[in-house]
């Protein structure tokens, strides 16, 4: 079931299922946290919910797809139109890891993706693995111009700014003060530099 074939009263209230049903999640676990529950949450029956959405694996594969296609998406369609290939890596580590901050729902999202079906984590894959490829052949391309290590395997750097802006979720505290734009700009800072620069001669 796509967002596209609920109907218009539950597309409306979409945002709001999505914020309740990660909630719940955040606070309980995704196997203490019955549909019923949730439903309950929204002013809505539990036949009502299953009308929509025939299992809590549906829902949670509905709501991860929505995550991505309303955060990630748009960072990768930004970065992909970059013609700067040392930009794009800059400006995609730099908003990657933003996102990865800003909603701490994506954590569990990630780490609940294992109780998708095949079909559905294809689907949620292929939208990371699309910023995955962006990173490694613009890592690629940078190399064939001179700018990037050659010793640098790019499949390898490109896993590893994906480790390092997806852990943010397990330390980053909003009462902390770290600022959410300085992480994505020192992560940008950390790995463009140790990545693509080579050190003074008399450093090296």
């Amino acid at each position: 079931m796509d967002k596209s074939t609920l109907k218009s009263s539950l597309v409306d209230r979409f945002d709001e299922i999505y914020r309740v049903t990660v909630a719940l999640f955040l606070e309980r676990g995704y196997d203490n946290t019955p549909l019923s529950l949730i439903a309950q949450e929204l002013g809505l029956s539990k036949a009502g919910l299953y009308h929509h959405f025939e299992s809590k694996e549906q829902l949670l594969f509905q709501i991860h797809k929505y995550s991505i296609e309303a955060t990630l998406v748009p960072v990768i369609e930004r970065a992909e139109v970059e013609p700067d290939p040392r930009k794009r890596l800059e400006q995609y580590i730099r908003e990657f890891a933003e996102v990865m901050v800003h909603d701490p729902a994506i954590r569990v999202l990630i780490e609940e993706s294992k109780r998708l079906s095949p079909e559905n984590l294809k689907v949620i894959q292929a939208s990371w693995r699309r910023g995955f490829e962006l990173m490694r052949s613009t890592i690629a391309e940078l190399q064939a111009k001179g700018a990037g290590k050659n010793g640098l395997n790019p499949t390898i750097a490109a896993f590893a700014a994906i480790g390092m802006c997806s852990s943010t979720p397990y330390w980053f505290s909003h009462t902390g003060s770290e600022k959410i734009s300085d992480v994505g700009q020192h992560f940008a800072q950390i790995f463009c530099h140790g990545a693509l620069e080579e050190p003074p001669a008399n450093e090296a």
